[in-house]
């Protein structure tokens, strides 16, 4: 006999018609913050049941024991895929406890210490997630992962502070909290949801968006079409994806490498970007290299005459004996973080995830050429290594933390530009202005010429590659 299949396919929709004003009626009368969080548990458990929706038994059994068998924290991996079997089985008794197991999951790993278990449980799962495309093909895996993050709603020390998201593990093992951009973005669409169920007839697409403007203008979302929508939607889940991949290697040391700007792929950054080496070829130069980077890290500037490449931020960190790079590439379009993990060779980047690995590549190659030119300084020179159609594009670099020189304190010190002399010219005559660490570094400096034994006052030209704070470079 041809096995049980879940159900025949039903939409979000479907299960909200089915299932909402139930619901709605189970939380009334509860606090507003309740009412909140209970409601975002419930369209995630939604999307899980779409999500699996036509699968049969075996098909869900299958590809979770094949996803769960890579994973190393069994326990939680196990908890999981046993609320998916739930899910599969008995719809109601999933949309209606779903709340309760996050709960009772958030209080056992508070009351046992596990909250770094859970978050590098978290950040595994969505390292072969990402690394295995899994989106693309298993529907299985992709709900279990969704029911997985929405766990992190639950994780909050205070768990209604709704301004806050966990974005790593403080040094004494407590969760580590960090501004969510954007705390209160479902409200438009859960009034929606509300107002759809007293009206008897489905409000015209200018209706909707008209109503939809207003509500997300109120929570200072600018938004003026169905295209805006998406696009910020996207960027939801982009930040989301890269919090929860990173759980793990976020401290109060490494906090800075998490997306400050929020990143809005309205065009692509890494478009016409040339990188003349191979990721392989520097893979396996990587697992040699004489030494790392500075404890405090390095931020490289990019003097991009397109304007979508801004600056890159460089860490490394050791997680027992492993070694990590982590990176945050501040672009025109928001910031892309990620990490390389050296022993494995994997590097994590957003765009892992699409089919089109053509993103993926440029990135990861460009954060491995960048971080090899400063452990294998003599094999590269700066000049060379990123390009566009239009011509190279100039590349700095600046110790995060220097150490003064002399007496003098940090915003004293004189920065001192490395420069092709035949690029000093007149036509760059604006002294512009770079902010790094709150300290404002006009281009227009004065450099000490150790040849001459005195001062110049020069102009350093947009092409400059180079910045230091502890040599002086002759013009010579």
């Amino acid at each position: 006999m041809e096995e049980k299949i879940r159900r025949n396919a039903m939409n979000s929709y479907d299960y909200t018609d089915k299932y909402y004003s139930r619901f709605l009626k189970k939380i009334e009368g509860k606090p507003a913050p309740v009412r909140l969080i209970m409601e975002r548990t419930f369209h995630s458990a939604v999307w899980v049941l779409e999500t699996i929706d036509g699968l049969n038994a075996s098909e869900i059994k299958s590809a979770t024991n094949l996803f769960v068998s890579k994973l190393k924290n069994r326990e939680f991996a196990l908890i999981y895929r046993a609320q998916l079997e739930i899910a599969w089985n008995d719809a109601d008794s999933f949309l209606f406890g779903l709340h309760s197991f996050y709960n009772n999951l958030a209080i056992k790993i508070k009351k046992e210490h596990k909250e770094r278990a859970i978050a590098d449980f978290i950040s595994e799962v969505m390292r072969y997630h990402v690394g295995n495309n899994l989106s693309a093909y298993n529907k299985a895996a992709t709900a279990y992962i969704n029911m997985m993050l929405q766990t992190m709603e639950y994780l909050r020390p205070e768990k209604f502070n709704f301004e806050k998201s966990i974005y790593g593990i403080d040094n004494e093992g407590k969760f580590l909290l960090g501004p969510c951009p954007f705390p209160y973005s479902d409200v438009p669409m859960t009034k929606l949801n509300k107002m759809m169920l007293k009206r008897q007839k489905a409000p015209s697409r200018e209706e909707l968006n008209s109503y939809l403007m207003k509500e997300y203008q109120a929570q200072g979302i600018e938004v003026s079409s169905f295209e805006d929508f998406t696009k910020f939607e996207r960027a939801q889940r982009i930040h989301v994806t890269t919090i929860a991949s990173m759980l793990s290697l976020i401290t109060e040391d490494t906090y800075d490498i998490l997306p400050e700007k929020s990143y809005y792929a309205e065009e692509n950054p890494v478009r016409d970007l040339l990188v003349p080496f191979k990721s392989d070829k520097l893979c396996e130069m990587l697992k040699t290299k004489p030494q790392g980077i500075s404890k405090s890290g390095i931020t490289i500037f990019f003097g991009d005459p397109e304007c979508l490449l801004e600056y890159l931020v460089l860490k490394e960190i050791c997680r027992g004996s492993k070694s990590y790079v982590l990176y945050r590439l501040r672009t025109a379009y928001g910031d892309l973080s990620g990490y390389y993990d050296l022993e494995d060779t994997y590097f994590y980047s957003i765009f892992g995830e699409s089919e089109d690995k053509y993103n993926y590549e440029v990135v990861k190659t460009l954060v491995l050429v960048l971080y090899a030119s400063q452990v294998f300084s003599e094999l590269f020179s700066l000049d060379e290594i990123l390009m566009r159609a239009s011509g190279p594009i100039p590349i700095g670099v600046l110790d995060k933390e220097p150490e003064p020189i002399g007496e003098k304190s940090i915003d004293e010190q004189m920065i001192t530009v490395q420069f092709n002399k035949d690029d000093l010219g007149e036509e760059d005559s604006v002294i512009r202005e770079r902010h790094i660490q709150g300290m404002a570094i006009k281009r227009a400096e004065k450099v000490l010429d150790n040849a001459r034994g005195k001062h110049l006052d020069v102009l350093c030209p947009f092409t400059w590659y180079c910045l230091t704070r502890t040599k002086n470079y002759s013009l010579e």
